[in-house]
């Protein structure tokens, strides 16, 4: 990216900048708070859009000069043009964290290391395939649920992989009640729990068996002897059923007799009546004046043997119904066979009476022997009763042992599979992290950050610079926090000249010049000319502290700021 024109206007300490047609590297030089770093923080801003001086947009106010309200920078590059407008924010920027690294002096070494190692890996990203990293992860003998985790994206796994790890032990504290440690949890069981076994009385073997074995037989006797009572009743009431009935012979047979006579009786009325009611109209014959009766609609002569008849019965009442009459022998006919068939039954009963007449007893040694059996049951029973509860007791004793043991067996698995799982998943995120076997895989762009760093070896004074996996920036093995500041220098702008080549950019800035001593400035110079010429670099943005402006070759553009 080569800038060809800056033009800062109002911004914090420079109220007005504008140049055009810049060499390869630009230089702006002056006294103290002339706004030499807020030079560079103004180019970053209005092509990323990163800032550091204030903490949000909102307080972009605040980076107006003060003798105005509002500010712009704009500048132009080989890439397009970009600015920002202030206070509002408003302009075009390229988001980049490679470009920010090149215009930021000093904005990697203020990252964490895991962050630094990302940022690097973006850089130049080495790339594992998800399929590779599973492979690893099988070979190593990790179990399936750890291939689930995202393997596209190690980071992203490392944070699951810690996340289970994390709930497998809330999951092995809930079981254990107690803190987890590995150590502990490689040997932890469960304490059985208190259980208070009473007193119990033992049952002998086959007691039960046998009691219930002798409550059945002799349940079996009682009930054969109850039946031997319960004929002889039974035969005993039929005995006197038969002789109730037996008995009320005579009765019927008076009553039968009773019956038939009024049946013979209302038989003769029904047969006079009849008779009188046929013969009731009689003509005189004109001719010799017999008596005539109407017989089939014909006039029959009286017979003397009617005459007597009719004679006889000159005084019987024909206002008798004779349908009421035959409705009373009919209800007589109907008694009398009713009495018949009860006495052919009685006849049958009487012959039955005949073969059983004697009443039967079961005998006084048989109603002892259902007492002394209904005794030995109930006391059978009671004691059956006693040992079967004894043993349900100790069957719920035995249960609630097992219970227990079941428990202790259970809860202890569980927690060796939660260990277990935390193990794993402990395992996979150290082994999936940057500093682990499958993450260091990734090195490779460390390897080649490194290399490009070392190209800053020409000069004197800045050899050792390089990237550390585990521990981050170095300068001769001593970490970046314990570096001077010109060491410091040195290793920012190291970083910076890496992400320019290794990103393409081409551009990168320094801040803080004049923080190196008199004799370690022009071998910086020399080495910045040197990436001019060979068109290593398309712009450089450098700014220090001077006495008086610096004399320089033409690849750089010296630009003073504030007064002379």
């Amino acid at each position: 990216m080569k800038i060809n024109h800056i033009s800062i206007s109002n911004y914090c300490g420079i109220e007005n900048f504008n140049a055009q047609s810049l060499a390869p590297i630009v230089f702006v030089a002056g006294h103290n708070k002339v706004g030499k770093s807020s030079f560079i923080e103004a180019i970053n801003l209005a092509i990323t859009g990163e800032y550091r001086r204030v903490g949000k947009k909102k307080d972009f106010n605040q980076l107006v000069n003060s003798k105005a309200s509002k500010g712009e920078v704009k500048i132009s590059t080989s890439k397009g043009d970009y600015n920002i407008n202030l206070p509002t924010g408003s302009g075009k920027q390229i988001t980049s964290e490679s470009l920010t690294m090149c215009l930021s002096h000093g904005a990697f070494s203020a990252m964490s290391v895991d962050d630094q190692r990302r940022a690097i890996n973006d850089l130049m990203p080495m790339k594992i395939s998800d399929v590779v990293v599973a492979q690893e992860l099988t070979n190593r003998g990790f179990d399936k649920a750890v291939l689930k985790l995202d393997l596209s994206n190690l980071e992203h796994a490392v944070e699951q992989a810690k996340e289970f790890a994390k709930q497998s032990r809330a999951a092995w504290q809930t079981i254990t009640g107690e803190t987890y440690g590995s150590k502990k949890a490689e040997n932890w069981q469960a304490a059985a729990p208190q259980i208070e076994a009473a007193a119990i009385e033992t049952v002998p073997a086959g007691r039960i068996e046998h009691l219930q074995q002798d409550l059945e037989k002799a349940i079996s006797e009682k009930a054969q002897l109850q039946a031997q009572i319960d004929s002889a009743a039974e035969h005993n009431r039929r005995i006197s059923q038969l002789q109730a009935k037996v008995q009320g012979a005579p009765a019927l047979n008076r009553q039968l007799k009773q019956y038939e006579k009024e049946l013979a009786e209302n038989s003769e009325k029904i047969a006079n009546l009849e008779f009188v009611l046929e013969h009731n109209q009689q003509f005189a014959c004109p001719c010799c004046q017999k008596p005539l009766f109407l017989q089939n609609g014909e006039l029959v002569e009286a017979t003397d043997e009617v005459i007597a008849k009719l004679a006889e019965h000159q005084n019987i009442d024909t206002s008798v119904n004779v349908n009421d009459l035959r409705g009373r022998a009919n209800y007589l006919n109907q008694q009398i066979g009713s009495i018949n068939a009860q006495l052919a039954n009685l006849d049958e009963a009487k012959s039955e009476l005949d073969k059983n007449i004697a009443p039967r007893h079961a005998g006084q040694e048989v109603i002892d022997a259902i007492e002394r059996l209904a005794h030995h049951i109930i006391s059978t029973r009671t004691e059956l009763e006693r040992l079967q509860g004894i043993q349900r007791e100790a069957n719920m004793q035995q249960g609630k042992q097992q219970q227990a043991e079941a428990h202790v067996k259970q809860a202890t698995y569980n927690a060796m599979q939660y260990h277990k799982a935390i193990e794993m998943w402990t395992s996979a995120a150290d082994i999936l992290s940057p500093s682990g076997d499958i993450g260091k895989l990734l090195s490779k762009s460390v390897n080649d950050f490194n290399d490009v760093l070392s190209d800053t070896e020409i000069m004197d004074g800045w050899t050792g610079i390089k990237f550390d996996y585990d521990n981050g920036l170095m300068f001769d093995n001593r970490p970046y926090h314990l570096l001077s500041e010109s060491e410091k220098w040195r290793v920012d702008t190291a970083v910076s000249y890496a992400f320019s080549k290794l990103s393409n950019w081409k551009i990168f800035a320094i801040d803080r010049f004049d923080v190196l001593d008199l004799p370690s400035r022009l071998p910086v110079m020399k080495w910045l000319h040197g990436l001019a010429e060979r068109q290593a670099v398309d712009t450089v943005i450098m700014a220090g502290t001077m006495k008086e402006a610096p004399k320089a070759p033409p690849t750089f553009n010296v630009f003073w700021l504030g007064d002379k």
